[in-house]
């Protein structure tokens, strides 16, 4: 199991001046030696100015992964 927080502050970029937070919770679940499962659910706020208008930026998002490791060859 995993959480963060955080927050973000991106300024002077000549196109983008954006502040806001982040966080996010995820699970994982080892299947085999060579086989992980994990899922995560991530929310962002951002509000400033982009391109020189006023912005809001609600994102979310989820990602699953099943990983797999391949085994060492024996010599």
């Amino acid at each position: 199991m995993s959480t963060s927080f955080g927050q973000q502050q991106v300024r002077n970029t000549g196109y983008a001046s954006l502040s806001g937070w982040e966080a996010s919770g995820g699970v994982g679940e080892r299947l085999s030696d060579h086989l992980n499962f994990t899922a995560q659910y991530v929310y962002m706020d951002n509000a400033g100015t982009y391109l020189g208008n006023m912005a809001h930026f609600k994102i979310q998002g989820v990602r699953v992964a099943l990983n797999w490791t391949p085994q060492v060859a024996a010599r």
